[in-house]
This record gives structure tokens, sequence and C-alpha cells, in this order.
């Protein structure tokens, strides 16, 4: 309830506070939250952490601790937004971190970012041996986007599922063996840079790239695996100095679609902005989606199975059904797509006021996003939709505005605060139930802890609701809120016991 806070003993923690500049030298530290125990949840219940002095201090800090959960929480203005440098399998999960001056997020070894964005600073994320980032937004980073097991010891780092945009750099890899995979690298002066005599070893494969130069070498980095990705870029590969060492650009030709749609997995597809490259221009006479010629980069750097675009060059058509250029009374809870192509679409995203993007999915007539929700407020969106064969194609921007008149706004309080009063009347059952069995199977006192700490905020937020009447007649934001927190509180009690009940021999 209080910042700045320090975390010195297990247990789940949950920050009940939101802070716009705060100064933690007012109070002698240089951190919002510090953990210095192991076994920790920090969930940050959707609230923010906003440093008054970008150039000082972390947001999280994370000190020589291990098995750490950070979660649903949001940081901006720190010199470093989140830092576990010295800690090991620590998890960062539902964050937004934005304008932090120096990083966004450094991690530490075997730990995990996951289901983040990261926007608006100098270097986005850092990570040390075995560790991941997937399923990630970064963008605007006036460095890199993800520095890659950032220092030549490093090994074993993965970068998987993320969209990286508007990057000087969009990954720096310095370490080895480790792997790039299925990212979207855009908008970037070089999408993948090799950094050291460490980085060896790495696979990169089946990633989008439209960068100036594709791939850039310092340092005397070692062999790489690179294949199977679409590279479109004026310039492929780029020694700023140090030796020239062979890069493998392909695999055994297999059996399997590639990343351009063809019937086989080799090399890479090779594109260029003005339509010349060598996979939109090549001879494909047996149509099996490869080039009947390698493709010579340099003496050293071959690509002998190059795949081939097979003559598609025709990209997706594409319209916004909803929302449309207008006004609504409701906020915005789905987005809906045409779109086609003379051969398949690959993917279909929505990219929202500039901040982030959602997938669309297709339910046999539309392209849908259901899950998002875009309150009051002026908006736009544009959507780019994607075939197999690389092309892109996008709509114009459509600006729409939600306004919520006051009636509807009392009617959705109702129903939704309805909806959670039924939800958590019908969770205490089955928490009670839960909690019986735990109890006779002997649950251990620590996660016993977290269960009742758990229960007891979810009755003080229950008491709260009923203050003022009763919730569910009269509209009243604030019953909805302590309803929402009640059930929330009390499904990750349920949770907890329902995984400790699994755990158990039958």
């Amino acid at each position: 309830n209080t910042l700045p806070y320090e975390i010195t003993a297990p247990g789940y923690y949950i920050l009940n506070v939101s802070v716009e500049d705060f100064d933690p030298t007012d109070y002698g530290v240089y951190y919002a939250i510090k953990i210095n125990a192991s076994n920790v949840v920090l969930d940050g219940n959707s609230h923010m952490l906003d440093s008054v002095d970008p150039d000082y201090g972390y947001g999280i800090l994370v000190e020589n601790a291990n098995n750490v959960t950070i979660k649903n929480l949001i940081l901006r203005d720190w010199e470093i937004g989140v830092e576990s440098g010295t800690s090991t399998n620590v998890t960062f999960d539902n964050l937004t971190i934005s304008s932090c001056v120096l990083t966004q997020a450094v991690l530490g070894y075997d730990s995990v970012l996951t289901n983040s964005i990261v926007a608006n600073g100098r270097w986005g994320i850092a990570t040390r041996s075995g560790s991941v980032v997937k399923n990630t937004y970064i963008v605007n980073m006036s460095e890199v986007g993800v520095s890659l097991c950032h220092s030549s010891t490093e090994v074993n780092c993965v970068a998987i599922n993320n969209t990286i945009y508007n990057s000087r750099i969009g990954i720096s890899i310095s370490g080895g063996y480790g792997t790039v995979e299925n990212n979207i690298i855009k908008n970037s002066n070089t999408a993948i840079h090799f950094f050291s005599i460490g980085a060896k070893g790495n696979v990169i494969k089946r990633n989008v790239i439209e960068a100036l130069t594709a791939f850039e070498f310092a340092g005397g980095p070692g062999t790489n695996w690179i294949y199977d990705n679409i590279i479109n870029a004026s310039t492929y590969l780029v020694w700023s100095y140090g030796p020239q060492n062979q890069q493998i650009l392909n695999t055994t030709k297999t059996s399997g679609t590639n990343i351009i749609g063809g019937p086989y997995i080799g090399g890479n597809a090779w594109f260029k902005p003005d339509g010349t490259g060598f996979s939109e221009t090549c001879t494909d006479a047996d149509g099996d989606g490869i080039c009947d010629e390698p493709f010579v980069l340099n003496s050293l750097n071959i690509d002998y199975l190059p795949l081939a675009l097979s003559g598609d060059r025709v990209p997706p058509q594409v319209k916004i059904v909803y929302p449309q250029n207008t006004t609504y009374s409701e906020a915005i809870t789905s987005i809906k797509v045409n779109a086609t192509d003379n051969s398949q679409i690959s993917r279909v995203i929505a990219e929202v006021d500039g901040e982030y993007n959602v997938t669309l999915i297709f339910d046999g007539t539309y392209y849908v996003n259901t899950t998002i929700n875009i309150g009051e407020g002026h908006h736009w969106i544009r959507i780019y939709a994607y075939d197999l064969a690389g092309n892109v194609n996008s709509t114009e921007i459509v600006y729409f505005t939600v306004e919520i008149p006051q009636r509807l706004r009392e009617a959705q309080f109702l129903r939704l605060t309805y909806f959670y009063y039924l939800r958590y009347v019908r969770l205490l059952k089955m928490f009670n139930e839960s909690y019986e069995q735990a109890l006779q199977l002997g649950i251990d006192s620590e996660t016993l802890s977290k269960v009742l700490t758990l229960k007891g905020l979810a009755e003080e937020e229950w008491k709260l609701a009923w203050q003022e009447g009763s919730p569910v007649i009269t509209p009243n934001v604030r019953a909805f809120i302590h309803l929402r927190k009640a059930y929330l509180y009390l499904k990750e009690a349920e949770t907890i016991l329902e995984e400790f009940l699994t755990s158990m021999p039958s």
C-alpha cells in the first residue's frame, strides 16, 4: 500500500496503489520496489509506477533471488524499468514498460519476459544465459530492441513470436547457441546484429525482416544458421569490422511448408524493396518452390536452396468492416475485417492507436478479434494483411470516437456488477470445498498462507462493495471495482488450491 517497498520474505504480494512522479531519493533509496527474496509473486494489479526522474533508479529491482514472478504492471520514466540481472528464474508477464532512459528491462539467468509491451526508449530488453523474450511488442528504441545474450560468454538465449518495430537495431546477439524464431522485425537500420566473437551457433529462422540492412557482423562472430526467413532489405550482409566467417544460409531440403508457402524448407526468401530480389526474379522450372540456382552473396556465404516466390506478387485485398469512421456509444469490443488473396492469407494484424498490435483470427467469413476493449476517447486503427508469398497490404487509417452516454454507463455497470456478484457467489462455494479438501490432504503452510491472504483481500473488497447499499441495484462504479477485485482475489486463491489438489496423488 505504500512505496518504496522491499520484499524480504517469500510470499504472494499485491500492489494496491499507483504512483506518478515518484521520487525514491526522497526516501534514500533508488527503486520503487525491491525484491530480495526467492519464491515471490508480485501482482501489480494493473497499477502504474511512474518516476519523477527518468535518469535515475529502478521501477522493480530483483537482487540475488530465484523463482520470482512479476505480472500485471505498468512502469514508466525510470532509468531501468525492471532489473533482475543477478537473479535466476524470474518471470515478467503482462508488463507495459515505456520511456525508460537506459534500458526498459534487464533479464537475469533462465528468465522470461512475455505478453508485454516495451516502448519509447534507448535499449529495449537485455538478457543473460537461458533467458527467453516472447510474445512481446517492442517499439521505438533508439539503439536496440532486444539485446540477446548481451555478453560474449552468454549462451542459449531465445527470442520468439515478438514484433520489433522502429528500432535502430532490431536484435543484437553477443552470445551463442540461441534461437531467433517467428519474429517480425521492421523499419530498422539493421534487423539482426551479430556482435562479438561469441555470437556463434545461433539459429535464425522463420522471421519476417524488413530493414535497410538485414544482418550485420562485428567483432568476428562465428558461424550461425540462417534459413527459412523472409528477408526484405536493401543490403543483406555487412561486416563492419573483424574477420568474415561463413554463415550457413540454408538447411537440408525438407518437405514442409516454408515461410512463403512453398512445399519445401531450404534457404531464405531474398527480397528487395524495389521487387528485384533474387527470390523474386529467379527461375523455378520444376515448381518446387526452390530457385534453380544458388544465391551467391559472396565467396563465403551462399544460399544453396533460396526460396522462389513462384510468381505471386499480388498483395492481399483488405477492408475494415468494423469499426468505421463514426462515433460509437459503447466501447469497441471487436474488430472485423474482410481480407482475401489470390493464394492464401497468412496473418492479419490490427494496429491500434499506434500503441499496440492485435492478431485477427478467421471465423469462416471475416478476420476478427473479440478480446479487445477500446474505451472512451478518440482512436484509430489500421489493418495489415500478409499472404504466404510474403506480400503485404494495409488499409487506410480509420478514425473513430467512443462516447458512452451516462445512462448506458449505468446500465453497463449494473450488468457487470451483477455478473461479478454471481461469479463470486458461485466461486465461493467451490473455494470452500477446495479449501476443506486441501486441509485434509495436509496443504503446506506457505501455500496456505498465500490462499488465506488472498481470501482475506477478497472478503475486504466484498465488504467495501456493500458499504453504501446494494451494488446490484444502484449503479456504483466503486462497487463494481470492489466486486471485481473480490472475485479476482478469490479466483487466484481457488487456482492455487486447485494446483495443490491436482498435484496430490489420486
